[in-house]
């Protein structure tokens, strides 16, 4: 919740326990232009691991290592700068609890997103810790899980491999006795059906990639590019309302010419009218005047 609700690009987290140093976080910021997530790596001067947690945090490094193609000092740093849009990106396979940071280690080191290590120290805790020794069965199959959703074949290759040399072992045994038992080739079939299920599993998550690709091209454009498409758009927006515009004032001034001609045809009609009615007017003052006229010389008579 508190990263959704952040206002900038750039989260830093740290315990609140005393072990981290809050002066390396200058260091963190240093890196963090040409990288996505800077992480402080526990392998300074002064480091204070109880010493009961460093092989299970030795083996735990090196399979995260190894599965994620990258070497990886420390997985779960509490202190550690990072972009909100790469913590967003992978929202949906972040745990509830054990363990957030370990997750978007596994997640940002295995889609190849810049990451770096800065070494930092490592003070005693503050209070007790809340870690326990069957917590590494838990971070053991988190890592497994996490590598499984985005490289599925580094898991179920070797897995199957492993197989096939026991059940080849096996048989091998069992060809010095003259009997082929059914532990060799449960091993055969075992390696067989572990890598189909791994290359189903590659199979579904390269058509994941490539649905999630286009979204990604139209969210992640470069600003300009972005910047250029707006102002094209909002340019053919106002082209178009222009010409729309002397569309509508070039109908008016049809309509306009239009009420002219017809305005000139009914004065020209008027005029005529006019001069009709001026005519037999005329016509009539004549004719009125020659009976008037016929009239005076009957009475002359």
């Amino acid at each position: 919740l508190g990263v959704r609700l952040a206002a900038h690009e750039w989260i830093l987290i740290t315990d609140a326990d005393g072990t981290y140093p809050v002066e390396s976080i200058p260091k963190l910021l240093a890196e963090a232009e040409t990288n996505t997530m800077v992480v402080g790596s526990r392998t300074g001067e002064v480091v204070k691991v109880p010493f009961a947690r460093r092989p299970a945090k030795w083996f735990l490094n090196r399979l995260a290592s190894y599965l994620a193609g990258r070497h990886l000092p420390d997985i779960n740093s509490g202190l550690r700068l990072m972009r909100k849009s790469l913590i967003n990106r992978y929202e949906h396979l972040l745990p509830d609890g054990f363990s957030f940071t370990t997750t978007i280690t596994l997640s940002a080191a295995c889609n190849s997103h810049p990451l770096t290590y800065v070494p930092i120290d490592y003070h005693a805790r503050l209070g007790q810790s809340k870690i326990r020794p069957r917590h590494a069965y838990d971070f053991t199959m988190l890592i497994l899980r996490t590598i499984i959703f985005f490289n599925p074949l580094k898991v179920f290759l070797p897995l199957g491999a492993a197989m096939a040399v026991t059940g080849l072992a096996k048989l091998a045994y069992d060809i010095t006795r003259d009997n082929l038992s059914e532990s060799a080739v449960l091993g055969f079939l075992g390696a067989l059906i572990v890598w189909a299920v791994g290359l189903l599993a590659d199979q579904r998550r390269r058509n994941r990639a490539q649905v999630r690709r286009p979204r990604q091209a139209v969210h992640q454009r470069h600003p300009v590019q972005q910047y250029a498409e707006r102002e094209g758009a909002e340019q053919e927006i106002l082209d178009g309302g222009f010409v729309r515009s002397l569309a509508r004032l070039d109908e008016a001034g049809q309509d306009v010419e239009r009420h002219r001609h017809r305005l000139e045809a009914d004065e020209d009609r008027d005029e005529i009218d006019a001069a009709r009615h001026d005519h037999h007017a005329e016509r009539g003052t004549e004719d009125q005047e020659v009976v008037l006229a016929g009239r005076g010389s009957f009475d002359r008579e």
